[in-house]
């Protein structure tokens, strides 16, 4: 007998009525980390709301702008990434992309790093609370890989989901 065929499969549960807000740093951040799980949400019921804190703005473009900025190109970007991954509202918080580490773009008065992170996470728990939400996906404590925004969120979705007494998640990578 196979292995694979004696291995016990979950039942997929219904999440209808049930919503969980994701937290992320910049657009395309919710595709590389958390995507399979916005989808499986979305899939199963879950109403899925995708908050992102920046636009992006100091990405590296793979493609012609086009008349555009980065920003704006990583908005739409973000924009048909939600619509494909079923997210049921997108929310943009309006801060700058902070740039790595030492980087002179983490001293622009809107970076994230820059931000009132108790007041921003406020915002979020206001959210969080309108949005009746039962849990908030964020980043592990390092940030996966130690980008100050992505350690920002951390601080963010965690103060938010304390403010709200709902379950925090921490997403990861190996």
């Amino acid at each position: 007998m196979s292995l694979l065929l004696d291995t016990p499969v979950a039942t997929p549960q219904d999440l209808t009525g049930r919503t969980v807000v994701v937290v992320h740093a910049h657009p395309d951040d919710e595709a590389i980390f958390t995507g399979a799980t916005i989808r499986r949400l979305a899939d199963h019921g879950a109403r899925v709301v995708l908050v992102t804190a920046t636009g992006g703005e100091l990405g590296e473009p793979k493609v012609p702008l086009r008349g555009r900025t980065v920003g704006q190109l990583r908005t739409a970007e973000l924009e048909r990434a939600a619509e494909l991954l079923g997210v049921a509202r997108l929310v943009l918080l309006g801060r700058r992309d902070s740039g790595l580490p030492g980087w002179e773009s983490g001293q622009h008065p809107r970076a994230l790093v820059r931000a009132d992170l108790p007041a921003v996470a406020r915002t979020l728990a206001r959210l969080v609370e309108s949005e009746r939400a039962e849990a908030v996906v964020g980043y592990d404590a390092d940030g996966i890989y130690g980008h100050p925004d992505h350690v920002a969120v951390h601080l963010l979705a965690r103060h938010a989901a304390a403010l709200t007494g709902v379950t925090a998640y921490d997403a990861t990578v190996d």
